[in-house]
């Protein structure tokens, strides 16, 4: 997209002038800028003006060119990126598109060559290759973003670096050593620019018009432009900073110009598109062959560029804006981050996007001032936004939809939904294959115990949860925890004689909250209960004990040559609780001693 030198332009000024006017779906040309029809909100509207040298034809758009998403120019052509991902072309050309180029996403020319990137991040060229534009252009598929320069190009990769090619006698294509965190370029003539990460700009080529002189303390820079003589900067603010040559008014950007959104550069004509939608020109404007046309009713500037001596730009219909897919992520018990995409700004600068939301109970269908809902407000414009959201209440349902405001209304998003995760890490109930939890289970008790028999060497735990959706676990004696299926037994828990912790461990569904129960389990020891085989030990029996048997329900039974158990008549039989404690209510009076007790299957017991 490179000009002749301007003082031979005006060579040029008895060829025929044109401006003209097109629509995406008729393509047909138009005397004055009326209001197309058959458009939709997001067809552009395609306008051209300038000169058709010789009568070229370089801004008579084709007819069958509906679907326009860009265009560019070179010294005696145009070609349009269209949206189903071919390219069109029309002007004086040496050589026409490949035949099998598709899947185009971006699209450059040079003087007499083309440049276009592909969805795989691959390049392809035509046209002109007197040094080596076509034949030098870089092999790989991790291309972000391409400029063609007079005859030499840029691309730029995802690891932010730059890949020059083509002439490079003025050194536009030696990519200065050291330079990375690019996030743009820009080539015209035989100079390159690039703005990094950082905010600044770095300059390279030839630097005849001082282009390479970017103004010192430069920051803040969204996006650059340069032209045959000169450059331009968009700033974060809006304002715009121009540098290199002079002589046609191309640095002298006007003192009211603000709330810029798009620079372009074009020969030694510089053009701004402001946050309303309207678009600034200054620099070289020849018998006024470079002046904006004027756009139909409704519509707004979206983009600017051209080639030699003739200009190209886009406009589509001002409305609200276009905002989809309610995003809802990173959703905790008490908070989420929620957003949406705004994919155009209908053409009118996005004054505020965020997010309302609501209890869907209160109200399903959230809209900003809508009963019981809760606006954020965000900043920026388009693209995918996300905005954090806390205070929400635990395992809550909340409906919500992203909104864009600009100058003409408010978009919405369809409702999105989400429920709050649950930190209710309680169990909901809690039993054991053998032994009495104490006290009785309660969802706020933790520490519970229990005993059992020595002849229980094994437990299951089943705890149910509170909330559906929390997890659970069970160890046994600080053991590896191992996972259990609420309102089933656990695997087996092996009991040691004497004491023995069971942890049940509860995850809440928001996967931070736990809750551990613990039930401290006695399996009796058959040689401590009572000193029941050394009544030397025990003085509570009058003499020794020769038999132990456990029935099922964790009572033990002893047998010996013994009269009395703690004062009170038991004649060599006795029963004893499974805590140690003696079973009055088991009575048998045995007139020998007894050497035997067995607990049959069925329950009976065998004295000897």
């Amino acid at each position: 997209m490179n000009f002749m030198p301007p003082r031979l332009r005006s060579f040029f000024t008895d060829c025929f002038r044109v401006v003209i006017a097109l629509t995406l779906l008729s393509i047909a040309a138009q005397s004055e800028a009326a209001v197309p029809t058959g458009l939709t909100r997001t067809e552009f509207y395609v306008t051209g003006w300038g000169i058709n040298e010789g009568n070229d034809g370089k801004i008579n758009t084709p007819q069958g060119s509906s679907g326009v998403i860009h265009v560019v120019g070179s010294r005696s052509g145009t070609i349009a990126l269209m949206a189903d991902g071919t390219v069109v072309q029309w002007g004086e050309w040496s050589q026409l598109p490949p035949a099998n180029l598709h899947s185009v996403v971006e699209i450059d020319a040079g003087w007499a060559w083309a440049l276009a990137r592909l969805a795989d991040g691959s390049l392809r060229g035509w046209g002109d290759n007197e040094i080596g534009q076509l034949s030098g252009i870089p092999q790989g598929n991790d291309f972000v973003q391409i400029s063609a320069g007079n005859m030499h190009g840029l691309a730029l990769k995802s690891d932010g670096t730059v890949v020059g090619w083509g002439r490079n006698d003025f050194g536009a294509a030696s990519i200065p050593a050291g330079l990375s965190s690019v996030i743009a370029i820009s080539a015209h003539n035989h100079n390159s620019l690039a703005l990094k990460s950082d905010g600044t700009v770095v300059g390279w080529g030839t630097n005849t018009w001082g282009i390479n002189n970017v103004p010192i303390g430069l920051t803040n820079v969204q996006q650059i432009a340069c032209g045959d003589t000169f450059a331009l900067a968009l700033k974060a603010d809006g304002s715009v900073v121009a540098w290199g040559a002079n002589d046609l008014g191309q640095t002298n950007v006007p003192a009211d110009l603000n709330e810029v959104v798009k620079v372009f550069a074009e020969g030694n004509t510089a053009y701004a598109i402001r946050k309303n939608g309207s678009a600034v020109v200054w620099g070289y404007k020849s018998d006024d062959y470079l002046k904006l046309p004027d756009l139909p009713a409704g519509y707004a500037w979206h983009t600017i560029g051209g080639g030699l001596e003739h200009m190209y730009g886009l406009a589509r219909q001002i409305g609200p804006a276009d905002i989809s897919t309610p995003l809802a992520r990173t959703i905790t018990a008490t908070g989420a981050t929620l957003g949406g995409n705004v994919t155009t700004d209908g053409e009118s600068a996005i004054i505020e996007r965020g997010v309302v939301y609501s209890s869907t109970a209160t109200n399903a269908d959230p809209s900003i001032d809508g009963t019981g809902v809760t606006k954020l407000p965000t900043t920026g414009t388009t693209g995918v936004f996300t905005v954090p959201v806390s205070g929400l209440t635990q395992g809550r349902s909340y409906s919500f939809k992203a909104y864009a405001t600009n100058n003409t209304g408010t978009s919405y998003t369809s409702v999105g939904a989400f429920t709050t995760l649950s930190s209710n890490a309680n169990l909901g109930a809690m039993t054991l294959s053998s032994g009495t939890l104490s006290p009785a289970f309660a969802s706020g008790t933790t520490q519970y115990s229990a005993s059992v028999s020595n002849a229980v060497t094994s437990i299951t735990v089943t705890p149910t949860q509170a909330q559906a959706n929390a997890s659970i676990e069970v160890r046994v004696n600080s053991g590896a925890y191992a996972a259990v299926t609420s309102g089933s037994a656990s695997a087996a828990l092996t009991l040691n004689a004497g004491a023995n912790s069971v942890d049940v461990r509860i995850t809440a569904q928001d996967g931070i909250t736990q809750k551990t129960y613990r039930i401290t389990i006695t399996r009796l020891q058959l040689t401590s209960v009572l000193g029941l085989l050394d009544s030397g030990v025990n003085p509570n029996l009058n003499n020794a004990v020769h038999s132990i048997a456990a029935q099922a329900d964790g009572k033990i039974l002893i047998g010996g040559s013994f009269t009395t158990l703690g004062g009170f008549l038991h004649n060599r039989v006795a029963r004893v609780n499974a805590n140690g404690s003696r079973d009055d209510s088991f009575i048998a009076d045995v007139n020998n001693t007894v050497n035997c007790v067995a607990v049959l299957q069925d329950g009976r017991i065998l004295i000897g």
